[in-house]
């Protein structure tokens, strides 16, 4: 008799789990994803990957971006659509100040031995307002992909080599916003991200729930006037999506912090109760 309430509490509280964990989970902060990447368990490998850590950013090269509408042209409320592709160059500790983290097969020129990273986007804005040539947007949705490629070979100029056989994390764009300065010269765009899928053989913790992308744009700067023009008098498009004569073609430097949902305390807090209740039950049957 003595055993039944012990028992009746034990079902009571695992009823009761799923509305703890979700009500704790929704009322806690994304924080900083800080782990491990596996790439050497990234599907079809060749022996030269790398495991990588602790990161929780992954910094992109100087990568394209092209917004389907001339800039003379946008005016407040135009919704419009663009693409960004680009290549991972390192892996970074950046909430704890803790700097790269070693990938020493990582390759982010398009070519040679080792392995690459690349990220390709599409997404859609709508512009809020254009005021002395500053032009100010919403974005309101997309998709993005991550890609391990064992053989780098992206190239800007034909439009290939972005997309691989292995996305390792993909995503829904659900919001975020930019700034266009002074005619387009220069901008800053953020990006959140829910993360959709993940290879939960690479990354370690398997807590990955969204991330936030910080690009800086710009169109004039003198050391990406080839790399826009190889694209314009190349492929004429930017994962896909061609770029007209009037559209805006940016260079953009960015990154990708990954977050998670941290487990509350009152979760551990709970398990360890639990597992209190469990032992007093065998004690008292040994009894």
């Amino acid at each position: 008799m003595i055993k039944s309430p012990i028992w009746t509490c034990l079902f009571t509280c695992l009823v009761s789990f799923p509305l703890l964990w979700t009500t704790s989970a929704n009322a806690v902060s994304l924080v900083p994803w800080v782990g491990s990447a596996d790439y050497t368990a990234a599907g079809a490998t060749d022996g030269d990957e790398d495991v990588v850590g602790p990161f929780d950013t992954y910094d992109f090269g100087m990568g394209a971006a092209v917004i389907d509408g001339a800039l003379g042209s946008i005016s407040a409320g135009d919704q419009l659509t663009g693409s960004y592709q680009s290549y991972v160059t390192s892996h970074e500790l950046n909430s704890t100040g803790g700097g790269t983290a070693d990938a020493q097969n990582l390759n982010s020129t398009g070519s040679g031995s080792g392995y690459e990273l690349t990220i390709a986007a599409d997404f859609t804005e709508t512009v809020t307002s254009v005021i002395n040539g500053n032009v100010t947007f919403n974005i309101t949705g997309g998709s993005a992909n991550l890609w391990f490629d064992t053989t780098p070979d992206f190239d800007f100029n034909n439009d290939t080599g972005f997309s691989a056989t292995n996305a390792i994390l993909t995503g829904t764009i659900v919001g975020g916003s930019g700034t266009l300065i002074s005619g387009g010269l220069f901008g800053v765009t953020s990006i959140d991200i829910v993360v959709d899928s993940y290879d939960a053989n690479v990354f370690s913790p398997d807590n990955i729930v969204a991330g936030n992308s910080v690009f800086t744009l710009q169109i004039t700067n003198p050391t990406n006037a080839a790399f826009l023009d190889g694209i314009r008098n190349g492929a004429k498009s930017v994962n896909g999506n061609t770029v007209d004569i009037d559209d805006l073609l940016l260079a953009a430097d960015g990154n990708l912090a990954l977050q998670a949902v941290p487990i509350p305390a009152a979760v551990w807090l709970f398990a360890s109760g639990l597992l209190g209740l469990v032992g007093m039950a065998k004690r008292r049957k040994a009894a």
